[in-house]
């Protein structure tokens, strides 16, 4: 009979050593940051849109600015959930899966509240790896907040054999945060529409080199 641990009791040492690991990356950003941070300043509606296995990095980016993020309700999505909290983000629980309608409400409270910023895997959090899922269109078609397509680029890294082919960067390593044109889409679309709009971000976030 295996060893079962609280994450509640894992979540402080592995915040701790989360947090120190990723505090020595070298961040840089690229592409329209002033244009995103402008639109941040003016309390605009963001959706950040990044991929699964880029994750990591984006955290560490994102630090400490009350981002919302979806978790899923896995036994593993509470331990994520409780370290990106260390992080600062506030979390919703749910995935496509499980849940999924309260997370959605609950992001849609997040980008209805004082910092209306909320972050989304676009594939997560089972794949297909690097294939959309309707999660931000649908938030940005709602609210009318602009989507933010953003690739994170490890100078070093190391890639598990996981679904995603998870990526963790070196300690002290060189992160490249690629972001494209924030960009909103119409209320009134149709299913057709939609999956066009899904498309279209995923060839943005392919773009981003």
């Amino acid at each position: 009979m295996g060893l079962k641990v609280d994450p509640k009791l894992l979540a402080v040492p592995l915040g701790f050593v989360a947090r120190l690991w990723a505090s020595t990356l070298r961040i840089s950003f690229e592409g329209p940051y002033a244009e995103v941070q402008r639109l941040r300043l003016e309390g605009k509606p963001l959706i950040l849109c990044i991929w699964h296995d880029e994750l990591f990095p984006a955290i560490e980016a994102m630090r400490g600015q009350g981002v919302t993020a979806i978790i899923s309700r896995s036994k593993d999505g509470e331990l994520i959930a409780r370290i990106a909290e260390s992080f600062g983000f506030r979390t919703v629980r749910g995935s496509s899966s499980r849940g999924g309608a309260s997370a959605l409400v609950g992001m849609l409270r997040g980008l209805a509240g004082v910092n209306p910023i909320v972050a989304v895997t676009l594939d997560g959090p089972r794949g297909p790896r690097h294939k959309a899922k309707d999660g931000a269109i649908y938030l940005a078609q709602k609210t009318g907040g602009y989507i933010v397509a953003g690739r994170l680029h490890m100078k070093k890294r190391w890639v598990f054999k996981s679904w995603d082919r998870f990526q963790l960067p070196w300690p002290f390593s060189r992160v490249r945060i690629v972001c494209a044109q924030p960009y909103v889409i119409d209320a009134d679309i149709t299913n057709e529409q939609f999956r066009a709009e899904r498309e279209r971000l995923e060839n943005i976030m392919e773009s981003l080199a």
